[in-house]
């Protein structure tokens, strides 16, 4: 058995101004030129919190601090290279016993040749590539950047490496929406129409500053890879509770026939 933290917990990163870029056009909504264009002249890795990303790291903290028994209830403390994420892990403290680990691997996907086009140059000069995103947006990879199942092996290594068999109770990880996405892809045994359908509703949105936490029963096998519940909370705004989650990974034939059926709807 892989021995993994009895309880994980994912921290998006605050907001910023490549948010409000990105999220316009994953929308198709029209896209504040002023701001694309300081993103675009902006490494991605440099871009940092805007004053709601600032609060929201604050209300972060204090929720940490009133829920958990601040930074020193976690035997591991993890955070994107991202200058974002290391302000908003920097302003959960302080406490005399953080120490934190920062790895590449939690980084943001990577939007290749895109994070220096503006939103009408994209779909004039690569409308193949965005016919293909629309097709398929876990497994089409941005040209010269990342597609979901990449991210995934990105968090895999980590999780291997950092927190499987490193007899922890608890990890905290600061990071971002697309790698927080994959490590739930893994965690959960998802499956891509499955992600693809929370995409098409936003039904599962890591809005920024929000928490996302996996825990073990009590009566379950504490050295399981398996979590058994999942909780989302945005503090001060929105908590989920706890949710069963299965994700053992296993199906039996009638599951496989049953998720075609959902897909292609035949029998």
């Amino acid at each position: 058995m892989t021995q993994l933290p009895d309880t994980l917990i994912f921290l998006r990163h605050g907001r910023t101004i490549s948010n409000e870029v990105y999220s316009a056009r994953r929308q198709r909504k029209p896209v504040d030129a002023e701001l694309e264009k300081q993103v675009m002249s902006t490494p991605d890795w440099k871009i940092p919190l805007n004053d709601a990303g600032l609060e929201q790291a604050h209300a972060a903290r204090n929720w940490i601090d009133e829920h958990l028994g601040g930074l020193a209830a976690f035997d591991g403390l993890f955070s994107s290279y991202f200058t974002r994420c290391r302000h908003t892990a920097g302003l959960l403290g302080p406490t005399d016993n953080a120490m934190w680990q920062i790895d590449d691997r939690l980084a943001e996907q990577h939007y290749g040749i895109y994070t220096v086009l503006n939103l009408a140059d994209i779909k004039a000069r690569h409308p193949e590539a965005e016919a293909l995103r629309a097709m398929s947006p876990w497994y089409a990879a941005y040209p010269g950047g990342e597609s979901g199942p990449m991210m995934r092996e990105r968090y895999r290594s980590f999780a291997n490496e950092k927190l499987a068999n490193s007899n922890m109770a608890s990890a905290l990880i600061v990071a971002h929406a697309g790698l927080i996405g994959a490590a739930r892809y893994h965690i959960e045994h998802l499956l891509p129409e499955e992600k693809e359908s929370e995409w098409a509703n936003d039904s599962m949105p890591i809005r920024n500053g929000a928490f996302l936490l996996y825990g073990k029963d009590s009566t379950d096998d504490t050295t399981s890879e398996s979590y058994t519940r999942r909780r989302i909370v945005v503090p001060g705004l929105h908590d989920s509770g706890w949710v069963a989650i299965n994700s053992h990974g296993q199906y039996s034939q009638e599951d496989l026939l049953a998720q075609v059926d959902n897909i292609y709807g035949t029998n």
